[in-house]
């Protein structure tokens, strides 16, 4: 007889390890840290004519705090996404097929950010059929990879390794992130 879970524990078995989320977290923070970085350095000239110095670390300061808000949401968000998968799916695989998801929806973002002006044209049905279509595609990359994974599986030991080198860009950006934050509370707060 199987024992029987409560609905939070069955849940809580869904979610995973740590040392996996800090995987997949890392893709997040690369992608979204760098281009948000690149974006304001990019800036950075035309508002030397016209901002002081400490005008613009404040900017910078506001954009790490949203790109710390970012990479933890689109995190949660492919959390939440994996939560409807089989759990045969993913044993073992959370990392790689999340981290692979990870660099596909940032590529994704980059290059719909390149291409905004076309959103704004898209009419009411292909405003809704264009993220269907991508999370229906989302659904079968991850059924693709986790297959290829399981076929070659010297290709999982190479993105597990990727991965491994990746998670220094946490310890790199996030202190950033935080203290960007931190600067944001205090102007928001006291108000200097």
């Amino acid at each position: 007889m199987k024992e029987d879970r409560l609905p939070l524990d069955s849940l809580k078995s869904r979610l995973p390890a740590p040392s996996e989320a800090l995987s997949v977290f890392s893709i997040f923070v690369f992608f979204v840290f760098s281009w948000s970085l690149y974006r304001a350095f990019w800036y950075v000239p035309s508002w030397l004519e016209y901002l002081t110095i400490w005008s613009i670390l404040v900017i910078v300061a506001y954009v790490l705090a949203f790109a710390l808000f970012e990479s933890a949401a689109m995190l949660a968000l492919l959390v939440f996404f994996f939560l409807f998968f089989p759990e045969k799916i993913l044993k073992a695989k959370y990392a790689l097929l999340g981290s692979s998801l990870a660099v596909l929806l940032s590529l994704g973002a980059f290059l719909l950010q390149r291409k905004i002006n076309l959103v704004y044209r898209l009419e009411l049905w292909q405003l809704v059929a264009y993220p269907l279509a991508g999370l229906l595609a989302a659904v079968l990359l991850v059924l693709l990879l986790a297959f290829l994974l399981d076929r070659f599986p010297r290709l999982g030991r190479l993105l597990a390794a990727v991965l491994d080198r990746m998670v220094i860009f946490v310890y790199i950006y996030v202190p950033l992130g935080l203290l960007a934050l931190l600067v944001v509370l205090v102007r928001n707060i006291i108000g200097f």
